[in-house]
């Protein structure tokens, strides 16, 4: 039987929250085509003239408030939690029989090194799962660009089979009901906001079948915590560029406020699509949205009690999220039944 070895993707993390560690990760990742489709030559001199000289000291500001470990790559929250899932899911397919390893489009651990890896391990075929429930062009078709490049450049070209749009697992639906009651939420009295990272409508137009799937998920979710019609809504966050009209609707920031405006008292936010806390829920979420139900919420009604919000992390990925894996692969990969 062909060995066989699995491969957990995830786009990346700086490997440290500095000025140079974040400028050199934002020149990967905002090169990619699937995330801005200006043409390369002419993106290039606009990232590196004038995106990069602003953006990377902001965004390691940022990332130094959500830094768990001095400098060191292991400090980065999503680098630690994906290499625990990748640890967890390996203990459940036979502690080493099925070699189970992390890998980032963007920055360490780099796909090349973990396909070197497999690949001296005896490996000849590949399961290869990006972390996105919901599949997207900007982040499934990233992922999946990135591992066709690193295979070229190894010059290894194993058996893959790519397990991609596992939204509708039941252990994955249930994981995520189970981390909303777990963090106190009372349909009868909260409202709850499932958001999600924003993509360009241009995907939409094109056929992207992430923002369906995104509310199929929320509908099953809300179902099972017995949510009443109005009391739950999709958002989205995370669009890049100055056009957010450009992307998936509504934004987060914007149904909060809007909350708040109307004098919603409590709100319960949770991340479905979101393997493992990062800086798009670590940082943005109390220091952006957050505020913005809050804000909004004190400046419409000055006098009322103070409003509520509670975040609900993602889903344990020791424990939690490696069984989740466990299943899909169970229901859907061929490689590790046959």
């Amino acid at each position: 039987m062909q060995k066989t070895g699995v491969i957990l993707v995830n786009t990346g993390s700086p490997a440290a929250p500095t000025e140079e560690a974040v400028r050199e990760y934002l020149a990967e990742f905002l090169m990619d085509p699937r995330l801005v489709s200006v043409p390369r030559p002419i993106w290039k001199r606009i990232l590196h003239k004038r995106i990069l000289p602003t953006r990377a000291a902001a965004s390691a500001a940022k990332y130094r408030l959500i830094w768990e470990d001095g400098g060191t790559p292991a400090g980065s929250p999503l680098n630690r939690a994906h290499a625990a899932t990748a640890a967890g899911l390996a203990r459940l397919l036979g502690d080493g029989n099925v070699p189970v390893r992390a890998a980032m489009c963007y920055a360490p651990p780099l796909l090349d090194d973990v396909l070197v890896e497999l690949r001296g391990l005896g490996c000849e075929r590949i399961v290869y799962v990006p972390l996105y429930p919901q599949s997207a062009y900007t982040q499934v078709g990233s992922c999946t660009d990135a591992f066709g490049r690193a295979c070229t450049r190894i010059g290894w070209h194993p058996l893959v089979e790519m397990i991609y749009d596992w939204w509708d697992d039941e252990v994955y639906l249930q994981a995520v009901v189970d981390s909303i009651v777990s963090a106190g939420f009372d349909a009868t009295r909260d409202h709850l906001d499932l958001s999600y990272h924003s993509i360009p409508l241009r995907d939409v137009k094109h056929g992207d079948t992430y923002v369906d799937n995104v509310y199929r998920t929320n509908r099953i979710v809300a179902e099972r915590l017995g949510v009443p019609e109005g009391r739950w809504a999709t958002g989205f966050q995370s669009v890049f560029g100055p056009k957010p009209q450009n992307w998936a609707a509504p934004l987060s920031v914007k149904l909060l406020a809007d909350w708040g405006t109307a004098g919603v008292r409590s709100v319960y936010l949770c991340c479905p699509g979101f393997a493992a806390d990062c800086l798009e829920t670590l940082y943005d979420i109390p220091y952006e949205l957050e505020p913005a139900f809050t804000d909004a919420y004190r400046a419409a009604h000055p006098d009322a009690p103070a409003p509520s919000f509670t975040y609900v992390p993602c889903i344990d990925p020791y424990e939690a999220y490696p069984r989740i894996l466990h299943h899909v692969l169970e229901e859907r990969s061929e490689f590790l039944v046959s």
